[in-house]
């Protein structure tokens, strides 16, 4: 989305690793960046499981209230069919406090956790989710929250949890990521024209491009992101360690033209995914480029689970993880 206003959706997929989009903004920050210190808060959320579980082998989704879940067909590919997995109850966090979603590692206990954040300015906050827990949590690591980098509207995170680092992408707009130690909250930046390096240095996509709002985290730690080029999407690989950024892969089919629209991006069985804001999923061949609908209907129409209906508008879901992930 081109404006701070707009709702949006996004992908994430776990395996061994995590992932997950962001829009633009005035102010950018760079070099590293202390943990905000605030007092800590927790609210409890409820799934259809008691108490709330995920994994790291199937797709998942948030949305502006609850997490949903998308399970794996015989072949091992995405189809949609929504479960929920963990959804706040009374006076939780403030809407949108899922609007993107990184699944990871607690840095605390080692076990399977979703982070989320907000895509708004007005709240910078990070929340923890660990699975087998009916709890989110601002407390991220040792008792103490973590706040997102200032001046941005983020619109995607990812996770490494080998590495105990969350990634997030500005919504939209000119190219700017960040980095987070979650353990210890020291954040770095990188945008266009500055830490964001990219190889070869003339590349006119990269340079004239806007950015979709999200990333994934392959098993090698390598950080993937989408770029919006001349009405086409291309995915840009991103080393933290070095800030350079090189193309990966065009993409092309159905999912292309959605642009800015594809809220999420995952990597599940060696296939990207990219999440299109109205409950669409397309698998995207990361060889080719070449991107087919995913089936199963829309994720925002064919909820299942009764006992607790899906809360988001259409156009207010976002974000998504991924799977067994490995290097594009």
């Amino acid at each position: 989305m081109v404006v701070a206003q707009r709702r949006r959706r996004a992908l994430n997929s776990v395996s061994r690793r995590a992932l997950t989009f962001g829009m633009v903004v005035a102010v950018i920050l760079t070099g590293l960046t202390p943990a905000g210190v605030a007092q800590a808060a927790t609210w409890p959320v409820q799934g259809e499981n008691d108490p709330s579980t995920f994994d790291c082998d199937h797709l998942y989704y948030s949305n502006f209230r609850s997490g949903m879940q998308f399970r794996s067909d015989a072949e091992g590919d995405a189809e949609i069919q929504n479960t929920v997995i963990s959804k706040r109850t009374g006076a939780g966090p403030p809407d949108y406090w899922s609007t993107n979603m990184a699944l990871g590692k607690d840095p605390d206990s080692g076990r399977v956790a979703a982070f989320y954040s907000s895509y708004t300015t007005g709240n910078l906050t990070l929340y923890k989710h660990v699975s087998g827990t009916n709890t989110v949590t601002d407390e991220i690591a040792g008792g103490q929250p973590r706040r997102l980098p200032a001046g941005v509207n983020w619109g995607g995170l990812g996770a490494d949890p080998a590495r105990g680092a969350l990634y997030g992408a500005q919504n939209g707009g000119a190219p700017v990521l960040f980095a987070m130690d979650l353990a210890s909250g020291d954040t770095k930046t990188y945008s266009r024209g500055s830490t964001l390096k990219p190889v070869p240095a003339n590349d006119p996509v990269f340079a004239g491009g806007t950015l979709v709002p999200d990333l994934f985290v392959d098993d090698n730690g390598g950080v993937y992101y989408g770029i919006v080029y001349g009405g086409q999407s291309y995915v840009y690989r991103f080393d933290p360690d070095t800030g350079e950024t090189t193309q990966a892969v065009k993409v092309t089919g159905p999912g292309s033209s959605n642009g800015f629209s594809n809220y999420g991006m995952a990597y599940l069985n060696g296939s990207i995914y990219l999440g299109y804001y109205g409950g669409a999923l397309y698998k995207v061949d990361p060889r080719t480029g070449v991107s087919v609908q995913v089936p199963g209907g829309n994720a925002q129409t064919n909820q299942v689970g009764g006992s607790l209906p899906n809360p988001a508008a259409p156009g207010r879901s976002r974000t998504w993880p991924a799977v067994r992930s490995r290097r594009i």
